[in-house]
């Protein structure tokens, strides 16, 4: 699948949408929020559109647990079954109370989940193979109560299975009973009480631990004593383990064995000797005492001692099951928090819910053309230099803005027309209310009782363009080239041959007309790093005094543009629209398509203004994907190639 999505900006565009900053961490492992920030781990900067839908999820889930998560009970120092139940059951509450209220974050994370499980990192048991005690525990759980809050179909397949493996461990009845204690969270609605109906589940291990039995002297051995050590060991303390002599395993036909006094270990597989009432059960002795009355004929000494050497092979299997559970280190449980999921996803790598060797199939390794939080934009500013070396470049600076404001005089002239002639097309009628005027708003008249003398209603008419614009100069190291792509070093051709002086001139005379209509616009400049030139608040004619720098090393678009999107997805008018003045040479230009892609989702704008005889590969692939593209080969078509580009947003 092709890599198409800025997935860092995507990041943070989800991350305002719901009020939160989103950080990228080199030094993170895992996704987590302080109410306020979200820190993610680094992801790969482009990604396919699964990558959009795991990072959209990720995000609805992290924001679940900025409304809804108590971050003063620390999970931290619990031991890590309590830790990991806890995180399950808080996501599975978090997301049903976020559900009613944000139904669309509910889609999303079903949406993830769905990539999720067809990537398989939720899944059901491996064929022809025995997973560990607490694997099993945690999967049968995260499978079961996702199932349950999602309706999936899918996951509750892999819970059956799992809860198949489990019972052969464990016992079917105390399978059944930690199930039913987790489904108690339909009831739980905060994280204090996530963490104790996780203890809950924990105590029930602990009270199903059978006791431990002695180990049988070598006289003892040959006497066929072993009833004795199977009833003390066979049975719980909550008397689910039974007496019953059958194995633990599910029999071929998917039966369960029977787990308490009561009930017979395998109705459709009785055995002489078995043990078929309670108080056979929990008598010491009992069941070698059972088997040596059941068929008579002295066949039931040795009959009671193979049973009962059965019975405590059960025993032990489900207590060394439960201290391996009780005991499992963070990295032998599945992980049972979603977010951990979502990035191991994302990453392509990991352990949650299947090995680290599995996840190459997962289809999600995609290039590593990382972007930390750092690249979350180009830094903004110089570099440091020594006095000397500050003072030579300021006045260079100044040169060149000096050079691009002389060169913008006439193109204005030939741009303010056309560009005027356009901005005075729409006429818009606007409704006002004042404290003194002809037509009395009646649905007003009680805001009187309360101070409120707005209420005179008049329609107004005047010209409108609701449109905000952001300028975007690209300042590289090539632009110092002329437009035919010579003169690489400054001073080998005039300052007004420059591109970076040209792309600098047209978007001042673009400025100057804006400002006269009292369109919003910014404006800022771009290498590796980024400088703002203008804000949408600051005034143009001291702006504009502002020196230009000449080079600003690379050629960042991808990340200027980022910089940018923050700005403009604020902004209240209708539309926005981003001017893009470059030479066409991006460092990564897939990245900066994906990027632009990805803010042109949010209803913002572009039009590229290509200066000089460079960058076709960059066009081609923008004019691919339909944005509004044209080009100055001479410093003489500036202003009607930029009226081309700019002519199709007004």
């Amino acid at each position: 699948m092709k890599e198409t999505r800025a997935l860092a900006l995507l990041a943070r565009i989800i991350g305002r949408r719901h009020g939160v900053e989103v950080e990228f961490s080199p030094f993170a492992d895992t996704a987590s929020t302080d109410g306020k920030k979200i820190t993610l781990p680094v992801v790969s900067n482009l990604g396919t559109d699964d990558h959009a839908i795991l990072i959209e999820g990720l995000l609805d889930h992290e924001a679940m647990h900025c409304r809804f998560t108590d971050f003063e009970v620390a999970l931290g120092k619990l031991e890590p079954l309590v830790a990991s139940l806890t995180n399950l059951i808080e996501d599975v509450w978090g997301e049903r109370e976020q559900g009613k209220i944000y139904p669309g974050c509910a889609r999303n994370i079903r949406r993830s989940m769905d990539v999720m499980i067809r990537l398989g990192w939720y899944r059901g048991p491996s064929a022809g193979s025995q997973e560990p005690p607490p694997t099993m525990m945690t999967n049968f759980l995260i499978n079961g109560l996702l199932a349950r809050l999602y309706r999936s179909e899918v996951l509750d397949r892999f819970a059956r299975q799992y809860r198949k493996m489990l019972a052969g461990v464990l016992g079917e009845d105390l399978v059944r009973r930690i199930w039913e204690t987790a489904c108690k969270v339909d009831r739980v609605s905060s994280t204090s009480q996530a963490l104790a109906l996780a203890k809950e589940i924990v105590a029930l291990l602990r009270q199903a631990m059978p006791p431990e039995s002695p180990q049988p002297s070598a006289a003892q051995a040959g006497q066929g004593s072993e009833g004795q050590s199977t009833s003390g060991s066979g049975q719980g303390s909550s008397g689910e383990a039974g007496g019953s002599g059958q194995p633990g395993a599910p029999s071929a036909d998917g039966s369960q064995p029977g787990q308490d006094g009561s009930s017979p270990g395998n109705g459709s597989q009785p055995s002489a000797g078995s043990p078929g009432d309670e108080s056979s059960a929990r008598k010491p002795g009992g069941t070698a005492t059972g088997a040596g009355a059941g068929a008579g004929g002295g066949a039931g000494g040795p009959q009671g001692q193979t049973h009962g050497s059965s019975g405590s092979d059960d025993a032990q299997r489900k207590g060394d099951a439960i201290r391996q559970i009780l005991g499992a280190s963070a990295d032998q449980l599945a992980s049972g928090d979603m977010g951990d999921r979502l990035l191991a996803a994302l990453n392509g790598q990991g352990k949650a819910g299947k090995s680290a060797d599995d996840a190459s199939h997962a289809g999600l390794n995609c290039g590593r053309r990382q972007m930390s939080n750092a690249a979350g934009g180009p830094d903004a500013g110089y570099p440091l230099a020594a006095p000397q070396q500050a003072e030579s470049d300021a006045f260079r600076y100044r040169l060149y803005n000096q050079a691009a404001v002389a060169m913008s005089r006439g193109i204005e002239v030939k741009l303010g027309t056309k560009l005027e002639s356009l901005l005075e097309a729409r006429t818009d009628s606007f409704v006002l209310h004042k404290r003194a005027g002809r037509r009395l708003e009646a649905r007003r008249a009680p805001r009187l009782s309360l101070g409120k003398l707005d209420v005179f209603r008049t329609v107004e008419e005047g010209t409108e363009v609701d449109t905000s614009v952001h300028f975007l100069i690209d300042c590289s190291a090539s632009m110092l080239n002329n437009f035919a792509g010579s003169g690489r070093v400054a001073g080998d051709i005039p300052l007004d041959e420059t591109r970076v002086v040209a792309a600098a001139a047209v978007a001042y005379a673009a400025a100057q007309v804006l400002d006269k209509h009292d369109v919003p616009f910014a404006m800022a400049c771009f290498g590796s790093r980024h400088l703002a030139l203008k804000s949408f608040d600051a005034r143009w004619p001291v702006a504009r005094k502002l020196a230009l720098t000449d080079s600003l090393g690379g050629t960042a678009t991808d990340c200027a543009v980022m910089r940018i999107a923050d700005e403009l997805v604020l902004r209240q008018e209708a539309r926005q629209l981003v001017v893009l003045v470059t030479d066409g040479e991006p460092h990564d230009e897939p990245a900066t398509v994906a990027v632009m892609n990805e803010v042109r989702r949010l209803g913002i704008e572009f039009a590229v203004l290509f200066i000089g005889a460079q960058g076709y590969k960059f066009q081609r692939l923008l004019q691919a994907d339909g944005y509004t593209v044209a080009r100055a080969l001479t410093r003489e078509s500036l202003a009607t190639s930029f009226f081309e580009a700019v002519q199709s947003a007004f």
